[in-house]
């Protein structure tokens, strides 16, 4: 997955239009890896706005849960090498 750090989240309609929207927030902050992974691949196969999703966590800095298909450690890991480019 490209994701273009420069993007910005915008308007919040956005939300509405997710895989996740309408779902006990429980789904998003699984807690095992197993979850993890269940949730990224639905978030992968099933979402139209993953990508504004992504963007909108990583412009909040959110650390907990699966957002736009990724975990608080591989957005980490984002942070690391857009902040190392500039």
């Amino acid at each position: 997955m490209i994701v273009d750090l420069k993007l910005t989240s915008g308007d919040a309609d956005w939300h509405q239009e997710g895989w996740c929207y309408g779902h006990n927030n429980d789904v998003m902050y699984p807690d095992t890896n197993a979850g993890q992974k269940e949730i990224k691949k639905a978030c992968e196969l099933l979402c139209p706005v993953q990508t504004e999703c992504l963007n909108s966590a990583l412009e909040r800095d959110e650390r907990w849960g699966v957002w736009g298909g990724t975990t608080e450690r591989e957005r980490e890991r984002i942070r690391r090498k857009a902040k190392a480019r500039t």
